[in-house]
């Protein structure tokens, strides 16, 4: 995904989550045919378009 985007690095972000998120974004990211990393990826990036301010605080193309 990250490369769609034009981002040529990737970084590693670490989250403390309780296990039952954790299991439960694992099978769904199973279900959807996607790695953990793509699932949480693409949650973060819908949740920062519906987010008033980080729109106001993202970069200008």
């Amino acid at each position: 995904m990250a490369s769609e985007q034009g981002l040529d690095e990737l970084m590693r972000l670490q989250v403390d989550v309780p296990e039952e998120v954790k299991t439960a974004a694992k099978i769904e990211a199973l279900k959807q045919g996607k790695t953990l990393s793509e699932l949480v990826e693409e949650a973060l990036r819908a949740y920062l378009k519906m987010t008033p301010s980080a729109k106001s605080n993202s970069p200008k193309k």
